[in-house]
């Protein structure tokens, strides 16, 4: 029995799928009582999360990149 590979667009459209049947906790709350500043500082939290991921992200590329170069050089020195 032969596995078939899934083209690029029907992965997306699976991914979108999945994305738009996916439930967040956000969608039970009930905002009508809730104030602007309260929404305010909500929204200033999760600026600072995403913020703090950002960064981490960049940071392990650039961890990523290190090791490859690493890598790369002792291919070099074993092959040379």
């Amino acid at each position: 029995m032969s596995k078939t590979k899934k083209t690029k667009q029907s992965r997306i459209e699976d991914l979108i799928k999945m994305w738009k049947n996916r439930k967040f906790i956000c969608d039970k709350i009930d905002l009508s009582a809730t104030t602007k500043e309260q929404l305010m500082f909500c929204i200033k939290i999760s600026e600072g999360f995403l913020q703090n991921q950002s960064a981490t992200v960049k940071h392990l590329r650039n961890i990523i990149t290190w090791q490859q170069e690493v890598i790369d050089e002792n291919r070099k020195n074993k092959n040379g």
